[in-house]
């Protein structure tokens, strides 16, 4: 049985990168809620992100990705949340963690091209 992890057409890369996500909702005039979270596996064209936070399938975000060793190269897109599901954590007191996919829409800062060579660096 395939499962969401297989559904992605580009080769997923394993890495723990940097990930900063703002939400806001646009009828409302409060401010963004910025969360700082990590990458579990990263592609062209999308995340797979590991947060204390759920958010709803279809939630739009800015999303701003770093290499944790080095923040001078950092990559800000549209996003849109496509799944969301809770890891299943052995100790019972621990705080709830989500993985939540992320599919990449609009490029705000940066090139595609660059964000490519940056996926193929990391990956090797």
């Amino acid at each position: 049985m395939l499962g969401v992890d297989d559904l992605r057409a580009q080769k997923r890369n394993p890495n723990q990168l940097s990930v900063s996500v703002s939400l806001s909702d646009p009828t409302q005039n409060a401010p963004q809620t910025q969360l700082n979270c990590l990458t579990e596996d990263i592609s062209a064209t999308g995340l797979k992100l590991i947060m204390s936070s759920k958010i709803a399938v279809g939630t739009k975000l800015h999303v701003e990705v770093c290499e944790r060793r080095s923040l001078e190269q950092s990559f800000r897109f549209e996003a849109e949340v496509r799944w969301c599901r809770e890891i299943k954590l052995v100790e019972k007191d621990a705080i709830p963690q989500y993985n939540i996919g992320i599919k990449l829409h609009k490029m705000m800062e940066n090139t595609y091209d660059n964000w490519l060579e940056f996926i193929n660096a990391i990956s090797h």
